[in-house]
């Protein structure tokens, strides 16, 4: 009994202490909402493969000379938070936006 629980403390160290925390997403832009506030982007990144949607709000932060209008076939580079919706597709919220260009 004791070696599992140490076993399951180790376990539980090693999960919270990995990265900190953000994860990219890297790739086409394949909707956008009407508002333009949330897009599904296609992701090829190892953080976040595959279709996600990122909700883009008032605090996400924008790298100097970055557009703030999405367009679908757009390529972005993002970072998001690291609480991400288990949903299909997942949904995330943008941090920041390093590119987005057409």
């Amino acid at each position: 009994m004791k070696k599992i629980s140490i076993a399951i403390l180790i376990m539980i160290l090693l999960m919270t202490s990995c990265g900190n925390g953000d994860f990219d997403v890297k790739g086409e832009i394949i909707e956008v909402n009407v508002d333009g506030n949330q897009i599904m982007v296609d992701s090829k990144s190892d953080d976040m493969p595959g279709l996600v949607w990122v909700d883009i709000n008032e605090d996400a932060k924008f790298k100097a000379g970055v557009t703030s209008v999405f367009k679908v076939g757009n390529y972005v580079e993002l970072t998001i938070e690291e609480t991400v919706a288990q949903s299909y597709p997942p949904r995330a919220i943008a941090k920041k936006i390093n590119v987005n260009r057409s």
